[in-house]
Formats: C-alpha cells, structure tokens, sequence
C-alpha cells in the first residue's frame, strides 16, 4: 500500500512539473524546444519541492522539550469559549518551575488565593516530552491524572482532566497574564 501512494505521489509530482514547465515556456519569448522544455520542467520541480518544504515547515506541530513546559499557565478560553471557560480562567492557573514543581493557584471566595504544590518529572524518552505527576491528588481535583499534551504548529496545551468540569485546556502565557484581575 505504501508504495502505490509513493507512486502516485511520483507520478503527480512529475505530471504538475511538467505542466508547470510547459506554462512557462510558453510564456517566455525563448524557441519552444526540447532543451527549454527540460529546463524549465526542472525548475519547476525546483520551485514545487521548496513551496512543500515551507508548507510543511509552517504547519508541522512544534516539538516540545523539557524546556518548553516552565513558566504560567491560564485556562485557554479560545478552545471552549463562554461563560464557564471565563469563570475557570478567572478561578484557576500554575505555574511550572524548575525545581520539579507545579505551583497550583485558585481564587476562592473574597479574592483570596489558595494554592497547592505538585511534583512532577518530565519524560523525555518520547518524541515530545510528557510530565508525570506525583501526589496530585491530594493536591487539586485537577490533578488525578498527568497532562494530555496537545500540541499546534507554534504552541501547546496542557490538558487535565477533572471529574468535576471533564477537560480542562490550559495554555503558556506571559507572565504579565498571568495575575489575577
């Protein structure tokens, strides 16, 4: 199976080559002879191969290391956007630093500020690095199960999931947005 949809894929490469070649030596003002015909087939070609590099460059998702998971996290109100996505992003964030902790934040009642800490490690045998958590449960009802990691061409989510709100989707965020209001 995999070698027909190389083959076609072969095949539509050099039929869209060739086309493009043959549009282009007709517009040229140059003798329409094979030579010319082979040239600007090749560039076509050329110019197809770099038009693909760059489509998949711009929107192959974006690899995630250790790195990449320290700093503030809000609830994504983009994801699911209403009314409860704005009471959770006003409620709920963490924080993830280097010491192998997630600072956990929840705005109660009167704008007080309880907080909780859970250990973590990050799993870095993966393509992607994953965080394993540890103690989370006697943490936050957030906090049961690790972090589904769901990753987009030039960022990330972290998703957990809770038996009280079911998914809840929290992205990286400056750490200006990061406060309550």
């Amino acid at each position: 199976m995999f070698f027909i949809g190389s083959f076609i894929t072969l095949f539509l490469f050099i039929v869209i080559s060739s086309f493009v070649g043959v549009m282009l030596m007709n517009l040229s003002s140059l003798d329409n002879n094979l030579s010319n015909f082979i040239g600007y087939t090749v560039l076509s070609a050329f110019m197809l191969i770099a038009m693909l590099q760059l489509y998949t460059f711009a929107t192959s998702k974006m690899t995630v290391d250790k790195r990449d998971y320290y700093g503030y996290y809000r609830i994504d109100r983009d994801m699911f956007p209403g009314e409860n996505a704005d009471w959770q992003y006003e409620k709920y964030r963490f924080r993830v630093d280097k010491s192998g902790s997630i600072i956990f934040d929840e705005k109660g009642g009167g704008n007080s500020i309880e907080g909780c800490k859970v250990k973590f490690e990050v799993l870095e045998y993966y393509k992607n690095a994953r965080i394993k958590l540890f103690n989370g449960r006697t943490c936050h009802h957030i906090f049961t199960s690790s972090p589904l990691l769901v990753r987009d061409s030039w960022s990330f989510q972290l998703v957990f999931w809770s038996p009280h709100y079911g998914n809840m989707y929290f992205k990286k965020v400056p750490k200006r947005k990061y406060d309550f209001d």
